[in-house]
């Protein structure tokens, strides 16, 4: 009978370090992966109300949008894209690619139209969105290509192309 209650202590505390182990497992932060090409692809978070507008030299107009927060999945699990977050508008040329790599050389400052983006700066909740607007004033004739660009410090960018056409 000793033999049996002896075992079964045994098996007992077996039990609860294998339990504990698993409580202590499961409670550890799951850290979020990189997914192949993180930074590189569009995350097309952003959204405007225009991508193409018309105007006379010298009239302004503001367009407006949002950043919307959205998820990648990675072996079937979903990810919150967040972080702190930069919005920058770059001249460039017409360019439909969803590869950073291929458009950024291309990226300039904005020539022969003013422009600016609010905010500038902002922190993305997981799940959040944040209101943009982009004010523009072409002070010449001709086709603009802009692009609006979001960059996280959590790696990920998002992009959208804004034509402006100004005569």
């Amino acid at each position: 009978m000793e033999r049996i209650e002896a075992l079964l202590v045994v098996v007992g505390l077996l039990a609860l370090s294998v339990l504990g182990y698993a409580m202590t497992y499961n409670s550890q932060p799951r850290t979020q992966p990189v997914p192949p090409g993180f930074g590189n692809f569009n995350a097309k978070l952003i959204h405007l109300n225009a991508t193409s507008v018309h105007l006379k030299v010298g009239q302004s107009l503001t367009v407006k949008g949002e950043l919307a927060g959205g998820h990648y999945r990675i072996n079937g699990e979903e990810y919150p894209y967040y972080g702190r977050v930069s919005l920058i508008v770059y001249g460039g040329p017409a360019r439909d690619t969803p590869q950073w790599i291929a458009l950024e050389p291309h990226l300039t400052a904005p020539e022969g139209v003013a422009v600016s983006i609010l905010p500038e700066e902002f922190y993305l909740q997981p799940n959040g969105e944040e209101n943009i607007s982009v004010s523009i004033t072409p002070r010449k004739s001709g086709t603009f290509h802009l692009y609006v660009v979001a960059v996280s410090d959590q790696g990920w960018r998002a992009w959208v192309e804004l034509n402006v056409t100004a005569g």
